[in-house]
């Protein structure tokens, strides 16, 4: 087991050993959301990340052998702070998977005494997501919890489990500064260091509203974004114009790089930049230009032979294109 991964395990083993003490704490709660007026923080000791790695694993296993029960996913609100930019991404095979196979996984939920439902999502939102979509209970697991430590858990377990991405991190890291929690606090939640996310949040204060949901749920690591941000910075678009130069015709992996290009070209360009544009020929055949890129698309499977033809012929139509401009 590497040094990360071990340390990520103990910090989760350590929230874990917290959130089982709260469980079995009789006193009455206190108010479980942050007042507006006072700066949110964590309310547990770090004592509790000090405790042997062996103690902290078998706290964890012990929270994960509690037995889960069914509630209705009506039951269940949304997080305000979303790590997803799509919790429908790639949905269809863990729709499937609950479908044949059952909920393997159950989910972690806090009780709430105010607010129309009774429980919030901590952690599992795609298996949440899965069972709305089959309209079925979902397995869970209840804990007693304030807004703080469901956030430094949702953080944590997603960097055990290694599924979000560079921007939907950042972008959860965003979400965190904005309601105020200071940098201390955001590095405990991501397992990163001050330096990583300063970038983060350098990134997220370049890049305009609205433009990580344009982009979709990109894969990219830190750098074709650290490139984004460099073309974002020196052009003089402003945030809609950057908007619309996102090729959504594009697969999603390759939107970052193509918009870096496209705002560097728009930038070294006297013309306002343009948004790409579609023609259509008698509603069969659609070409969209964009940037250096042109896309041709058939409606229907009959005319689809004609791409192959356009593929075929365009050796020829580059010559007569060429003798043309002689």
């Amino acid at each position: 087991m590497g040094a990360d991964m071990k340390k990520r395990r103990s910090r989760l083993a350590g929230l874990e050993d917290a959130l089982t003490a709260d469980s079995h704490n009789q006193e009455a709660p206190s108010s479980e959301e942050t007042p507006a007026s006072k700066k949110p923080h964590f309310t547990k000791s770090l004592e509790v990340f000090d405790k042997d790695l062996s103690s902290r694993m078998a706290e964890l296993e012990r929270l994960k052998k509690q037995a889960p029960r069914e509630i209705g996913t009506d039951q269940v609100s949304d997080s305000r702070f979303s790590d997803r930019i799509d919790v429908r991404d790639d949905l269809a095979g863990l729709v499937d998977s609950i479908k044949q196979d059952g909920q393997r996984l159950p989910i972690l939920v806090r009780t709430k005494t105010s607010g129309p439902l009774p429980y919030e999502v901590v952690y599992g939102r795609r298996r949440l997501a899965a069972c709305r979509e089959l309209g079925r209970p979902v397995l869970a697991i209840i804990a007693d919890m304030d807004e703080a430590e469901a956030v430094l858990l949702q953080g944590v377990e997603n960097a055990e489990r290694l599924e979000t991405s560079y921007i939907e991190r950042a972008s959860f890291a965003h979400q965190l500064r904005q309601a105020g929690y200071d940098g201390r606090d955001i590095e405990r939640v991501l397992g990163k260091d001050a330096p990583e996310i300063s970038r983060m949040k350098s990134l997220m204060e370049t890049l305009p509203d609205g433009l990580v949901q344009a982009l979709g749920p990109v894969k990219d690591g830190r750098r074709p974004f650290e490139g984004l941000q460099k073309a974002i910075a020196q052009s003089k678009l402003d945030g809609q114009e950057i908007i619309q130069l996102v090729d959504r015709d594009l697969p999603v992996g390759r939107r970052v790089n193509a918009l870096t290009t496209a705002v560097g070209s728009a930038g070294r360009s006297d013309a306002p930049a343009k948004k790409p544009t579609a023609e259509s020929v008698a509603g069969k055949i659609t070409a969209t230009r964009s940037g250096n890129g042109l896309v041709v698309k058939a409606a229907a499977k009959e005319e689809a032979e004609f791409l192959d033809f356009v593929r075929d012929r365009l050796p020829d139509m580059y010559d007569q294109w060429k003798e043309a401009k002689s």
